[in-house]
């Protein structure tokens, strides 16, 4: 293909005109409209740590959500990339979905808007898994180890083998964690009444 050709394709893909130039260089509703349409099946994402590999992680989303539709993944700056849906109801499944881990790592959604900047929130609700050890068995109960959970962050839910109490050296549980900056608690002591047999 010569460049006159590709020029003459672009061109017609991605059609540019003269504006004259105003004072004030500003964009009201109306002008925004069709970059809103195009871009409202996005999601925006990041990971926390060290950034993943695009093929690595591109397989793992398809792997984990099983999608109806196809999922492309565009990489930005700072770590953010972003998912776009051509299904509805896809991008409606991810984004209202619990706790994500892809490739062992928490991964942070936000819907995208006009407003978007490819800036970090490190007041995000993000999931982390824990391990609790040397948990009395007494307290091996959903209610015992939510009223644990929430001293880290906002309990959702446990392992296989923790809600089977088949593994008892210790409790793994997700929770949801409000300060992405703010360190968890390394240690904290249990307070067990005595209880007469």
């Amino acid at each position: 293909m010569n460049n006159f050709t590709a020029s003459e394709t672009r061109f017609e893909v991605f059609p540019m005109t003269f504006v004259p130039p105003e004072q004030k260089l500003s964009f009201k509703t109306d002008d925004l409209s069709e970059g809103i349409s195009f871009w409202n099946l996005f999601l925006v994402s990041y990971s926390i740590g060290q950034r993943p590999y695009y093929k690595r992680l591109l397989a793992s989303m398809n792997k984990l959500w099983k999608l109806k539709g196809s999922l492309s993944l565009i990489s930005l700056y700072e770590g953010f990339f972003l998912l776009k849906f051509n299904n509805l109801e896809d991008y409606n499944m991810v984004w209202s979905g619990g706790p994500r881990f892809l490739l062992g790592k928490p991964f942070v959604l936000q819907q995208w808007s006009p407003k978007f900047k490819p800036k970090r929130d490190e007041s995000a609700s993000i999931p982390i898994w824990i391990k609790v050890l040397d948990l009395p068995l007494a307290l091996w109960t959903p209610s015992a180890i939510s009223k644990i959970a929430s001293y880290i962050g906002i309990p959702v839910t446990v392992d296989n083998l923790t809600a089977k109490r088949t593994r008892l050296s210790f409790v793994r549980t997700c929770v949801q964690k409000i300060r992405v900056s703010k360190s968890c608690k390394s240690r904290f002591i249990v307070n067990l009444e005595t209880i007469k047999t």
